[in-house]
């Protein structure tokens, strides 16, 4: 019987050492798995702040672009002519293609 009682003990240490095992790489895995989220939140945090800037600044230089040749339209005294509309149509036709650029960017980067 002792050697029963022994064989017991020894397979009942076995099993708490498996399990100990067993909980230790679960913590392992789920410390791992939080510092990805966390790293993974950060990245996704710094993204929107890089192109929510970009995009203010495509919007700045558009800005900065249609006034320009709106003063070189009335310094060459063609302010009332066709080309303010057709600049202002252009003007915005550039800002929607760097707009929707940098909005593909950020998706791509989202993504990765």
């Amino acid at each position: 019987m002792e050697r029963r009682d022994i064989r017991a003990s020894y397979e009942d240490d076995l099993n708490r050492l498996k399990e100990a095992q067993r909980n230790s790489a679960i913590a392992g895995l789920e410390n791992t798995r939080n510092q990805a989220l966390s790293n993974l939140e950060a990245e996704k945090r710094q993204n929107a702040a890089t192109y929510n800037s970009q995009r203010s600044s495509a919007n700045a230089q558009n800005r900065l672009s249609a006034r320009n040749f709106q003063e070189y339209l009335a310094s060459t005294g063609r302010a009332n002519s066709g080309l303010g509309a057709q600049a202002r149509m252009q003007s915005a036709n550039n800002l929607n293609t760097s707009i929707n650029a940098l909005n593909t960017g950020e998706a791509a980067a989202l993504a990765d």
